[in-house]
């Protein structure tokens, strides 16, 4: 069995494009027996519209899993995370990125923008160009990422046993550090909780969600690229998502949680 990912439009082909070669180059160097990464079986083009067909994985997603999941098992969760992302670092090297990189980011975001969502969005995009004014430059890790490492691309073994990571996607920095960013936008944010209208227990999926906010959070703070840097990539993942939001309500819960960062308030 397989599943297919198409492009809507004739537009995003070429990003598609160049997600699929992620997902298999990352398949590929996967040295992980613990991370399933769906292998891609057939690509095909239609009036310009590409698609891809991969493996399918029969894992629970990670809302269903984490709404009935024991403390050891989100526990197991963690540790098989928090060892893909140890990879990642591992083949990363500490670099000097400039701000103009993040700078270039928000012009696109900003641009992107309606006339009323660049009103509510212009306080966070000018706080963020502000602290990236002080700073001229972040050192990070700089290597592999997944690029949209939520935990709605996360699919998890009845056992917890193992994961499977789908939907890779090319990022503007590719940094281990992105992905904690992602992982914490559901975390730290609740993300998934916002998006989600089929979950029945919210408040105890709220209390893993900060449970696993605690152990990433606990894990990384003793890395000065973590500390002094990652209320800025989460403020600009959060606003990266901005052009999409289409309601006031999820439009001032980006707002909001950026709000909440320490940095910017």
């Amino acid at each position: 069995m397989v599943l297919r990912k198409s492009a809507l439009e004739a537009s995003y082909s070429a990003r598609l494009r160049l997600q699929i070669e992620k997902q298999r180059t990352r398949a590929r160097d996967n040295r992980l027996g613990f991370v399933r990464i769906p292998r891609i079986v057939e690509e095909s083009e239609t009036e310009g519209l590409f698609s891809a067909d991969m493996e399918y994985v029969y894992f629970h997603n990670s809302i269903d899993f984490f709404s009935t999941a024991s403390r050891d098992a989100i526990d197991d969760v963690a540790a098989m995370l928090f060892e893909f992302l140890d990879a990642e670092e591992a083949e990363s090297t500490l670099q000097l990125v400039p701000a103009a990189i993040l700078l270039d980011k928000l012009d696109s975001v900003e641009r992107a923008l309606n006339v009323g969502a660049a009103a509510m969005f212009r306080g966070p995009l000018n706080g963020v160009r502000r602290a990236l004014a002080v700073h001229p430059s972040i050192v990070i890790p700089v290597g592999p990422c997944h690029g949209d490492l939520t935990f709605s691309n996360i699919m998890i073994a009845n056992d917890a046993g193992a994961v499977a990571l789908i939907d890779f996607l090319d990022s503007f920095i590719e940094s281990p550090l992105i992905d904690i960013a992602k992982l914490r936008q559901d975390t730290r944010f609740n993300w998934t909780l916002l998006m989600s209208e089929r979950l029945e227990d919210k408040t105890r999926f709220k209390q893993v969600m900060e449970y696993l906010d605690r152990r990433i959070n606990e894990k990384y703070l003793s890395k000065a690229w973590y500390r002094n840097s990652i209320d800025l990539i989460l403020a600009v993942n959060m606003l990266r998502i901005a052009p999409y939001a289409k309601t006031p309500t999820v439009q001032h819960f980006i707002v909001n949680c950026i709000n909440s960062l320490e940095a910017f308030q």
